[in-house]
């Protein structure tokens, strides 16, 4: 089983997403049969995992390393009870993750825009958002108590991010920001981060003429979200720019 077990490790991070599904399949049939958890399967080969996960820092591997990394350790940290939680590495990787999800289009591309470089661009993003999510939801990783700063740029990034045409990557951002909220339901200092965080998305629509169909789709998710949140002076305010939009030789 050893042996089985430390292949399994190294197969986390593949960079075919067929063999990482079925690597994580089969640990969760070990771990029926066995009756340990997937992290105590998994300990063992602790250093191993680390040493493929964090010898470099994410942002110097090619986008589908990237993109397995991010997979592995997201299926990492959300096992029950988690795996390399706390271990050095991590707080850096989530930093790294974040600047990756913020970076421009073209910084990640590099020169590369035929449609398979932008459909890789959207799944790298989808994965970095499914990560940073996974790490806000975990009570283990404790963002909150251990780098609040760090907590309060990934909301952020969630409110950007829901902004955006990249479908899953919007799933995954309003699921986010979703948990953040209510968790933090009826905690009055949290709205003044929500205000903040709210504030970029909003000089958007100053100008009628920069609106467009996915900053409308995500303005309709942020306000599904936070109807409870503000009061109705907010939405007046889009109805007016909304108007001004569908209208523009009234706006003139």
């Amino acid at each position: 089983l050893r042996e089985v077990l430390s292949f399994l490790s190294q197969e986390l991070a593949s960079p075919s997403v067929t063999v990482r599904s079925n690597v994580q399949k089969v640990l969760g049939e070990l771990r029926e049969i066995t009756g340990s958890s997937t992290a105590e399967l998994l300990g063992p080969c602790k250093a191993a995992v680390m040493q493929q996960l964090f010898k470099r820092r994410i942002g110097g591997f090619p986008p589908a390393v990237q993109i397995a990394h991010m997979d592995a350790v997201t299926f990492c940290i959300s096992l029950r009870p988690p795996f390399l939680v706390g271990e050095p590495g991590m707080a850096e990787l989530f930093k790294d993750v974040l600047a990756l999800v913020e970076m421009e289009d073209a910084q990640v591309l590099r020169n590369q825009h035929d449609a398979q470089a932008v459909a890789q661009l959207q799944l790298l993003r989808t994965h970095c958002v499914q990560l940073l999510r996974t790490a806000m939801a975990s009570q283990e990783v404790n963002l909150s108590g251990t780098n609040p700063d760090l907590r309060n740029q990934i909301i952020l990034m969630f409110f950007k991010i829901i902004t955006k045409g990249i479908p899953d990557a919007v799933i995954a951002g309003r699921e986010g920001l979703a948990e953040v909220l209510q968790s933090q339901k009826g905690k009055a200092p949290f709205k003044d981060l929500l205000q903040s965080s709210l504030r970029p998305v909003l000089v958007n629509l100053a100008d009628y003429r920069k609106l467009n169909v996915p900053l409308l789709e995500g303005l309709s998710r942020l306000l599904e979200l936070l109807s409870s949140w503000f009061n109705v002076t907010l939405g007046e305010k889009l109805l007016d720019y909304l108007s001004k939009w569908a209208e523009p030789d009234k706006a003139a």
